[in-house]
C-alpha cells in the first residue's frame, strides 16, 4: 500500500512540474479522485456478543424488589393453601421474590449481538489522493500559449545564430 502511494505521489510530482497535456492531467485527476473516493467508502463490520453487566442485573433486581414491595403493601399478606399445607408470604417474601424475578429479567435485557461498522482504509491514505485528483481536475491550469510562445522564441534564437 505504501509503495502504491509513493508511486502516485512521484507521478503527481512529475505531472505538476513538467506540465503535460490537459487531457492526461484530467484523466489522471479523474483516476485519483475516483480511487480516493473508493478507498474512503470501504467499510467493514464487526459483530460481537454482548453479555449483560452487573449494572443491568442490579437495576432489574432493584426494580423487581420495588414492585414486590409495592404489591405486598397494596395486597397485604398472601396465603396459598394446597394439599392441606398453607404458606403465607409477607412483606419480605414478596420483596425477595420480586427482586429475584427482576434480576432474571435484567440478565436477559443486556444479552444480544451488536454490529459495528468501521472504515477499512485510514484517511491519511485516501485524503491525499482526493486532493491531488481535485487539483489535477480543476486547479493548476496549463497555459499552452506560453509554452508555444517560448518554443517559437527558442527556434528564432537558433535561426539567428
Amino acid at each position: 500500500m505504501v509503495y502504491i502511494l509513493l508511486f502516485i505521489i512521484v507521478f503527481a510530482c512529475i505531472l505538476i512540474f513538467f506540465k503535460p497535456r490537459k487531457l492526461i492531467r484530467k484523466l489522471f485527476g479523474c483516476i485519483l479522485l475516483l480511487g480516493g473516493m473508493y478507498l474512503a467508502l470501504l467499510t467493514g463490520s464487526t459483530s460481537s456478543l454482548i453479555l449483560p453487566g452487573l449494572g443491568k442485573i442490579a437495576l432489574g433486581a432493584g426494580g423487581g424488589a420495588v414492585v414486590g414491595l409495592g404489591t405486598s403493601l397494596l395486597l397485604g399478606t398472601l396465603g396459598v393453601a394446597t394439599g392441606g399445607v398453607g404458606v403465607a408470604v409477607g412483606l419480605w417474601g414478596m420483596t425477595i421474590i420480586g427482586g429475584l424475578l427482576g434480576g432474571v429479567g435484567g440478565t436477559t435485557s443486556g444479552f444480544g449481538f451488536q454490529t459495528v461498522t468501521h472504515p477499512l482504509v485510514h484517511w491519511i491514505y485516501w485524503l491525499p489522493l482526493v486532493l491531488l485528483g481535485i487539483y489535477f481536475l480543476f486547479g493548476g491550469k496549463v497555459n499552452e500559449k506560453v509554452n508555444t510562445h517560448e518554443k517559437k522564441e527558442i527556434t528564432n534564437l537558433e535561426d539567428s545564430e
